[in-house]
């Protein structure tokens, strides 16, 4: 009977397991991604000048990465489109109904 594998996470809620880097060419950084780069860096697994030749990543990049990861989780390093495929919404002027 075969075991059923522990699903362990880190604190930020990657799993190390399953936590390959993405491939050097990627374009578009989602959170997770993002998330993958951070822990291999503070793992030792990566190091920052590495990480600069591979993603082109700066240490202010990382840093804001980082930052954002450790405040917020993975979702924190979700970049949102404000204002994106929305109406504009018109201020109510004073004195009206609407």
């Amino acid at each position: 009977m075969a075991r059923a594998r522990a699903v362990t996470t880190s604190p930020r809620g990657i799993d190390p397991v399953d936590a390959t880097l993405p491939p050097p060419d990627t374009r578009h950084w989602v959170a997770r991604r993002k998330a993958l780069v951070v822990e291999a860096i503070q793992s030792g697994r990566l190091t920052l000048d590495d990480a600069w030749r591979l993603y082109r990543l700066s240490v202010e990049e990382f840093g804001a990465w980082k930052r954002a990861l450790y405040r917020f989780g993975v979702q924190g390093l979700r970049v949102g489109r404000t204002g994106f495929g929305r109406p504009h919404r018109r201020s109510r002027r004073p004195g009206t109904n609407g």
